[in-house]
């Protein structure tokens, strides 16, 4: 009977023990659930801000600046954007007609900022004007940036040499468009 008792004692020395490590690990547990709610709601974050940067267009500048009536009315922040699908024995920007790692790589969001933050001296009817190279080549990003700056009340503008089928969704989002048509011959 002796063997007994201490067996039952013992058996519920370890029950109790058992009920106080479930208990901790129900508390531990608990605390993992917080800690992988939060891991969660982080990833989730880092999601969402990684898609929000692959969604965002760039562009590749090779030289930018204002310049007042030559690119369009007024005072105008004019980027010259790189690449172009000619190769003109006389072109005043030969610079631009190719894509290099020299280039500028700015996001359409810091574009616009830029543009944003020199409001104040786009006079005259001034705004932003996209030049080349040849803009279209960068249709998505320029049409980004173009749909950005008309919400923010600036004006816009292309020149390009209008030879790529690309042109007409940008003709109907522009104010402006400076069209410099290109001989198909190779003289002048």
């Amino acid at each position: 009977l002796s063997i007994i008792h201490n067996k039952c004692c013992t058996f519920s020395k370890n029950t109790t023990k058992l009920t106080e490590n479930i208990t901790k690990l129900s508390q531990i547990g608990k605390v993992f659930t917080y800690l992988i709610k939060d891991i969660i709601i982080y990833t989730n974050e880092l999601v969402k801000s990684f898609n929000k940067y692959l969604k965002e267009a760039f562009m590749r500048i090779f030289q930018k600046g204002f310049n007042y009536s030559q690119d369009g009315p007024g005072n105008r922040l004019v980027y010259h954007l790189s690449g172009c699908n000619m190769c003109c024995p006389w072109c005043s920007n030969p610079e631009g007609l190719t894509q290099s790692k020299s280039n500028t790589v700015l996001s359409v969001n810091d574009l616009v900022a830029e543009a944003e933050a020199s409001r104040m001296i786009m006079i005259d009817g001034g705004g932003v004007t996209f030049t080349g190279g040849e803009v279209t080549l960068q249709k998505e990003a320029v049409l980004s940036a173009v749909k950005l700056l008309k919400e923010k009340g600036i004006s816009t503008c292309i020149e390009t040499n209008a030879s790529l089928p690309q042109c007409e969704e940008l003709f109907n989002e522009v104010d402006f468009m400076i069209a410099d048509f290109k001989s198909p011959f190779k003289e002048k």
